[in-house]
């Protein structure tokens, strides 16, 4: 019993190796496990026998699995290997510090997890007085549920952060969500380009704009918001969230996020009295391998590794249907004539919702001038990238006079109309921009 060990030092076994020796291979296997990493390293070197338990595939296996989650283990691949990697991300994930920029929201002194907005009541209506709170560096990737592969080339990356309310202060302004680490601003995760956030007063969710959309539920103390960012190396990424241990609309929020691995996590407090405590699955924990049993690892509210295995699992699915369609395809006849690459690429950027870059904007502006005698190069670039979309769309299948013809009918219409939009922060009351920004863009 622990009681019993008094000042013995922790992870030593009072046992000899002779007694070990007699127990069947089963039962020395759960005395390994039984141990710290770096206990049953010390125990492996007892003595032959002791040595090849300690680095059997089976311990190691176990090891993954009781730690780390993973439930899928590829035969040709290095477990032991495997093991030291992910307690490499894990003691990267330890190190993780917060940043606090803003003279907008201070740590506590006690608890530097804990943060508190230092504004005053008017501060809350004012655009740029947003007390923001990042990560220093991007977050290193979360060892848990990944499988074990030989290579790690096609491994899922996931990035997850909760965030408990410990005060909702008087109008609960809190966002949660990523912010690019070249635009860190005192302004709220989704109201600029490149953020993304879920805002706890109207339950909208933002990206690139002031003005959100319907995504979840408001959030208030003591609720636990989180966030993750998952992607494959080199690929988009994809954004969801959490509300008290349960995905949030079955995890969809954010699609092909491009280059999630400069994203921030980032905490947006605007009203006074709010405070969080922010978690980025470590706590700070002791960087001593020797600590690192299941017992110490701090728990999320939601399991983020259960839910990462079984992402990994539906994408190599989806992947592996792909490609046995591309399969069956490859003896059918090429079309006649192929696509210019050009025109391709412009379809892309129509397609593409999530591309709102200004270059996206010049290319679509340009193909719309170049195509449509009926719409002055004024009202061209005054449109924004959505209604380019549409334009482009509407041209590519000859319908452009029809959204001509309606848009005189309309256009008072809509002017009366859009102050009753959902989306709209003057008429939902929500903490949103007085007008959309530039570029910006529906979640």
């Amino acid at each position: 019993p622990r009681s019993q060990l008094g000042a013995r030092p922790r992870g030593v076994l009072h046992m000899s190796a002779v007694t070990l020796e007699k127990l069947p291979r089963e039962v020395i296997l759960e005395v390994f496990l039984a141990l710290p990493p770096r206990g049953a390293a010390r125990l492996s070197q007892a003595s032959k026998l002791l040595r090849a338990v300690g680095e059997s595939r089976a311990l190691w296996a176990a090891y993954l699995r009781a730690l780390w989650k993973a439930k899928a283990l590829d035969p040709n691949a290095d477990l032991r290997a495997e093991f030291i990697h992910r307690a490499g991300l894990f003691a990267a994930v330890a190190s993780a510090r917060l940043s606090t920029t803003s003279h907008w929201v201070a740590q506590d002194p006690e608890d530097p997890w804990l943060v508190r907005y230092t504004g005053q009541e008017a501060d809350a209506f004012q655009d740029n007085t947003v007390g923001v709170v990042t990560a220093q560096e991007p977050l290193p990737c979360l060892p848990f549920g990944l499988p074990a592969l030989p290579s790690r080339d096609r491994q899922l990356q996931c990035k997850y952060f909760e965030v408990q309310v410990v005060n909702g202060g008087t109008n609960a302004f809190i966002g949660v969500g990523w912010v690019d680490r070249s635009s860190v601003r005192p302004r709220q995760p989704g109201w600029d380009y490149r953020t993304f956030g879920w805002h706890g007063d109207d339950g909208h969710a933002y990206t690139s704009s002031g003005w959100g959309v319907p995504f979840g539920p408001t959030f208030n103390a003591p609720d636990t918001v989180g966030s993750c960012l998952v992607y494959r190396p080199g690929g988009p990424g994809r954004i969801f969230y959490t509300h008290n241990g349960s995905l949030v609309r079955e995890g969809k929020c954010f699609d092909n996020v491009t280059e999630p691995e400069s994203l921030l996590p980032a905490v947006g407090l605007h009203s006074r009295g709010e405070a969080v405590r922010i978690r980025f699955g470590a706590d700070g924990a002791a960087e001593d391998m020797g600590a690192w049993h299941a017992a110490s690892l701090p728990a999320f509210a939601f399991d983020i590794g259960a839910h990462v295995a079984e992402l990994h699992a539906q994408l190599d699915d989806a992947e592996e249907r792909q490609a046995s369609a591309r399969n069956d395809e490859s003896g059918s006849e090429a079309p006649a004539m192929e696509m210019d690459e050009a025109f391709s690429d412009l379809l892309r950027k129509v397609a593409d919702v999530s591309d709102e870059t200004e270059d996206t904007r010049r290319e679509l502006c340009q193909f719309v001038a170049a195509n449509s005698g009926q719409l002055s190069l004024e009202v061209i670039h005054g449109l924004d990238v959505h209604e380019l979309r549409q334009v482009c769309t509407m041209l590519l299948y000859g319908n452009l006079v029809d959204i001509v013809d309606s848009g005189d009918e309309t256009e008072e219409e809509d002017a009366d109309e859009s102050d009753h939009e959902s989306g709209s922060p003057a008429a939902s009351g929500s903490h949103g921009h007085s007008e959309p920004m530039d570029g910006g863009s529906e979640a």
